[in-house]
């Protein structure tokens, strides 16, 4: 949500020095739009998960629009529920793996991939998101180790 404020205040400010430019307004309009229209389908899906929680579609909406309007904890309340349904989904563990990087998580992001890694051991996207964590925190000899395993495949 925080990039949406931003935007939304960046247009705001250039709007008033560029007042000819109908092209602002468009997107000052739309970005309002695209807001608004996330809360309507959160609130439909809402209403399924309430007739039955452990619908994956609504679960898995809920986890995409949470994460686009930076509600973290709600994203990850979602994804561990869709894990409690489906333990050994990787896409769910990478999404679960992509939120914990946003909120700088990177023990929890790790554990995610390893739990990837286990169901699916050559799995190249994930041994090179691996990698770059590892450099990323500066784990250099981890970071050779998943590099190697993917150059390996």
């Amino acid at each position: 949500m925080n990039e949406y404020k931003k935007l939304i205040e960046n247009l705001s400010l250039t709007i008033k020095f560029y007042l000819n430019y109908e092209i602002l307004f468009e997107y000052h309009e739309k970005i309002h739009k695209e807001i608004e229209n996330y809360k309507k389908y959160l609130d439909n899906f809402n209403r399924l998960l309430k007739i039955n929680p452990n619908n994956i579609t609504s679960l898995k909406f809920h986890i995409n629009i949470y994460f686009k309007i930076e509600k973290l904890e709600k994203a990850l309340k979602n994804l561990d529920k869709y894990l409690q349904i489906k333990p050994n989904n990787t896409n769910a563990l990478m999404d679960h793996a992509n939120v914990c990087k946003k909120m700088g998580n990177y023990k929890k992001l790790l554990d995610n991939l390893s739990r990837a890694l286990e169901i699916v051991p050559n799995n190249a996207h994930i041994l090179v998101y691996c990698s770059n964590i590892y450099r990323l925190i500066g784990k250099y000899k981890e970071s050779l180790n998943n590099l190697s395993k993917y150059l390996s495949i």
